[in-house]
């Protein structure tokens, strides 16, 4: 199968996904990217996206858009009877496997990681990861099935779900480098898993009472 030739802002954004996954945002300029995507003008970042924070915050809208269309197909195989795990996995699952439907090497949750601990990046780019329908619907449905625990002390619990996903599928980009794609697929699937019990047990832990 003859793979179709990629346009110049697939390639932009391809590689300066991989730049910044490897070197940190900062470290990249618009100039090195259009050069290490080979394309001809070296302005090609601002032709296409414009300013270097707006080619970071298209890379994840892509993968953000790609990712929403999963946790849609997963909302609606749960319905409206699921449980709290059920509602979970539309959060936690989408991510994993969005990253196991690329033939390795990803550089998605590398790059994350970098544009996270980006003090000027990280709301933006929070923002457009967060505008995302079928997330708001799943967060919405989690909601209303849980009722034994107090719903500040579940969004302040999620604050330490975000570095724990990002983080693990950080490990297992590095890890699944060199793998095949088939290989790579069955990893990540395990890694959904594992996941998946993690942010459940975090998130739906007895709630301890203060002592006075």
């Amino acid at each position: 199968m003859i793979e179709r030739e990629r346009s110049t802002p697939e390639l932009l954004l391809g590689t300066a996904e991989r730049l910044f996954a490897e070197h940190g945002v900062g470290a990249i300029s618009s100039r090195r990217v259009a050069e290490e995507a080979g394309a001809a003008n070296n302005s090609a970042v601002r032709y296409h996206f414009g300013a270097k924070d707006d080619l970071v915050l298209a890379i994840v809208r892509r993968h953000s858009v790609e990712i929403d269309k999963i946790r849609r197909e997963l909302l609606d195989e749960a319905g409206d009877s699921a449980g709290p795990r059920d509602y979970l996995a539309c959060l936690v699952l989408p991510v994993t496997e969005h990253l196991a439907r690329q033939r390795p090497p990803t550089w998605f949750a590398r790059f994350l990681v970098q544009v996270r601990s980006d003090p000027v990046l990280r709301e933006p780019a929070n923002t457009v990861w967060n505008d995302s329908p079928a997330r708001a619907e799943a967060i919405a449905k989690l909601r209303e099935s849980v009722s034994d625990i107090d719903w500040d002390i579940l969004q302040r619990r999620s604050d330490l779900v975000e570095p724990l996903v990002t983080q693990t599928c950080t490990d297992y980009e590095r890890k699944l480098s060199g793998r095949s794609h088939r290989a790579a697929r069955a990893e990540w699937a395990s890694a959904g898993q594992f996941l998946l019990d993690a942010v459940v047990g975090l998130l739906l832990a007895p709630v301890t009472a203060a002592s006075n």
